[in-house]
């Protein structure tokens, strides 16, 4: 069992709503404690329980939390109201059920989502600039939260 999964979300054909896939993509090049694991889930929700059963699981993803494009955001899970329409992911309805499912399965574990305001959703490769130039930040918390979550006893 892993101590931290990092979960990332999104589809990278749509500019800025791939931005999970690009955050988990370079985070396989950063050395990591061997107690993580590090999951491309794109837009194809999770069959695989045991990436669940982490003591604590980082999701990924363009988050539309009403600020301006290039926005950071820390959401703990308990803070996702499940019974509203979320104006966090832009994935389809499936990723509400895997929210759902997720909640289920993380009692007694802390669940964290991380994401930044998109500028650019549309067809098209590559991220925004602005989200280029902010993934090296959202990069350093996640890191760091990765980290942090290793060394504690």
């Amino acid at each position: 069992m892993f101590k931290v999964t990092v979960i990332g979300l999104g589809n990278p054909l749509l500019r800025d709503e791939g931005l999970g896939v690009k955050v988990v993509e370079k985070l396989k090049e950063i050395p990591l404690p061997d107690e993580v694991k590090i999951v491309e889930a794109g837009t194809y929700w999770l069959e695989d329980e045991e990436i669940l059963k982490a003591e604590k699981i980082i999701l990924v993803d363009a988050v539309k939390g009403g600020g301006r494009p290039g926005s950071i955001y820390r959401i703990p899970f308990q803070e996702i109201n499940l019974k509203m329409p979320l104006p966090l992911s832009l994935q389809e309805i499936s990723f509400i059920e895997f929210l759902h499912r997720l909640r289920r399965a993380s009692r007694n574990k802390e669940v964290v989502l991380f994401g930044i305001e998109p500028a650019e959703i549309g067809p098209g490769d590559g991220l925004s600039e602005i989200l280029k130039e902010k993934l090296p930040l959202l990069l350093g918390f996640i890191v760091k939260e990765v980290k942090d979550a290793c060394h504690r006893t």
